[in-house]
């Protein structure tokens, strides 16, 4: 399953890269940002929006490269777990 970590550093935990990486088997996306706390969509709901679309961006463009590159039956199977649509 594609991933996406934002980090804000007011948030009580915040993981590394390197440790988001080693959990996550398709991390996508990772941002540390420079504002906002645990409740980032309502402190800073422009910065929540961009990174999560950013993200699913990225999760659109690797989704298309890598079901081009596939043989057809993991086309189809792949097709079930569009990243994209989850997201909507």
């Amino acid at each position: 399953m594609p991933t996406g970590v934002s980090i804000y550093p007011q948030e009580i935990f915040r993981a590394s890269r390197h440790s988001c990486e080693a959990h996550y088997r398709y991390l996508i996306h990772y941002n540390a940002l420079d504002r906002s706390g645990h409740f980032a969509a309502f402190e800073q709901p422009t910065l929540f929006v961009d990174d999560l679309r950013k993200a699913s961006g990225l999760c659109a463009e690797r989704d298309i490269t890598r079901r081009a590159q596939a043989p057809i039956a993991l086309r189809r199977q792949s097709a079930r777990y569009d990243c994209t649509s989850e997201m909507r």
